[in-house]
C-alpha cells in the first residue's frame, strides 16, 4: 500500500483550517463592534439603581398650598396655628375710636355664627362702643406670652383646635395721657370649614372671656 507524503497531508489540514480560523477571527472583530454599539459612552452610562429611582415616583409629601388634606385631618402646624390667632385675636381688639362698626364687619369672615355672636356678646358686656365713642378712647391688646394652643382633634368630621390667650386689653385716652389695663384670658375654639371650595378656612367656633390676677 502506497504512503501519501507527510507535507501532503499537513498541506490538506492547513487548507481546512484556515477557512476556520478567519471565519473565527472575522465573529471575533464582529462580536466586540456590536458590543461597542451597545455599550453607552463613559458619561451616559447609569447604574441600575439609578435609573430605577429616576423612572419611578418618589413618594414625597405633597405641599399643603397644593393639596388640602380632607376636614378631619390636621392642614396646619400648631406654630402656624398660634401666628394665626395672634394676627387674628389683635384685629378683633384693636379700635381706634369710632371705628367699632367697621372693625367688626371686617373680622366678621374669621368666625362662626355662634362664635362671632359670643365675640359681640363680650364687646358689649364691657360697653366697648360706649367708651371709645362717648369717653373717646382707643383700644388695643398685648400678648403676655404667645397663644397657647392644645393638642387638635377631630370631632363631627372636622379638625379642631382649642387655645387659651393671656393678654393685656388696653384702654388709652385720645385726649389726655389715661391708661387702663385689663389683664384677661381669653378662650377660643377654632375649627376648619369649607367655604364655598375653599378647605383652607379656620373658624372661630366659641370665645371666652375671663379676668385674671398675675
Amino acid at each position: 500500500m502506497q504512503k501519501r507524503p507527510k507535507f501532503t497531508v499537513e498541506k490538506t489540514l492547513t487548507r481546512l483550517l484556515f477557512p476556520l480560523v478567519f471565519f473565527a477571527v472575522i465573529g471575533i472583530f464582529a462580536y466586540a463592534y456590536i458590543l461597542e454599539l451597545e455599550i453607552p459612552p463613559a458619561d451616559e452610562q447609569v447604574a441600575p439603581f439609578q435609573a430605577t429611582m429616576n423612572n419611578k415616583p418618589v413618594n414625597t409629601l405633597v405641599p399643603l398650598e397644593e393639596k388640602t388634606p380632607p376636614l378631619e385631618k390636621p392642614h396646619r402646624t400648631a406654630n402656624q396655628i398660634q401666628d394665626w390667632l395672634t394676627a387674628i385675636i389683635s384685629e378683633t381688639l384693636t379700635f381706634e375710636g369710632r371705628d367699632y362698626d367697621q372693625v367688626l364687619s371686617a373680622v366678621r369672615p374669621y368666625f362662626t355664627e355662634k362664635g362671632y355672636d359670643e365675640y359681640v356678646s363680650y364687646l358689649e358686656s364691657i360697653q366697648l362702643k360706649d367708651n371709645l365713642t362717648r369717653s373717646n378712647y382707643r383700644a388695643g391688646i398685648f400678648f403676655d406670652q404667645n397663644p397657647y394652643v392644645g393638642k387638635g382633634f377631630a370631632f363631627e368630621g372636622a379638625y379642631r383646635w382649642q387655645a387659651r390667650m393671656p393678654i393685656t386689653l388696653s384702654f388709652s385716652s385720645r385726649s389726655d395721657d389715661t391708661i387702663v389695663n385689663r389683664k384677661l384670658l381669653i378662650d377660643v375654639q377654632i375649627g376648619r370649614h369649607k367655604v364655598e371650595q375653599d378647605m383652607s378656612i379656620v373658624l372661630i367656633e366659641s370665645w371666652k372671656v375671663s379676668s385674671r390676677r398675675d
